[in-house]
């Protein structure tokens, strides 16, 4: 476990800068244990290393999948708090056609550029990359936080 996931896995999210917290924010939480809030997500960055495939079953025994990116700021973010290790994300492409996320959305191309040749991609610590998808690496998990997941549900309701 990291230093500051205790802290930053109570973060209420905010505008504020990401391992930012205000009192009263350290008694909420909308993530589970272990999984870091931020930008109405909730993260889990993995300490093993698997395949993509594994990974990203393992997200979806925990309602979760493979990473996907929204945003810049979300990108920041992620590299941020991964650090120097390369983790799966939930980008992947059939040979010789365009990059899809785990959703099946097609990847924005002003995102971000994903390099090498390879069908699965990852996050180094500068930029975003592709392999085989066999290769192991640690990954990342995201699913949206019980409050904004609380909110779609109200809002699907109505």
């Amino acid at each position: 476990m990291r230093p500051s996931d205790a802290l930053v896995s109570h973060a209420v999210p905010s505008l504020a800068p990401p391992f930012a917290s205000s009192p009263a924010s350290l008694f909420v939480s909308y993530c589970p244990k272990k999984w870091v809030g931020y930008g109405g997500k909730c993260y889990y960055f993995s300490e093993e290393e698997k395949s993509w495939n594994v990974s990203q079953h393992f997200c979806s025994s925990f309602n979760a999948s493979l990473a996907g990116i929204d945003t810049l700021q979300e990108k920041d973010f992620i590299m941020r708090y991964a650090g120097l290790v390369e983790h799966w994300i939930g980008l992947r492409r059939e040979s010789g056609q365009p990059w899809k996320w785990v959703n099946g959305t097609q990847l924005k191309q002003q995102l971000f550029e994903v390099r090498a040749e390879g069908d699965c991609a990852y996050l180094s610590d500068v930029f975003v990359s592709s392999s085989r998808c066999y290769s192991v690496r640690n990954w990342i998990c995201s699913k949206p936080d019980a409050y904004m997941k609380a909110k779609k549900n109200a809002m699907e309701g109505e």
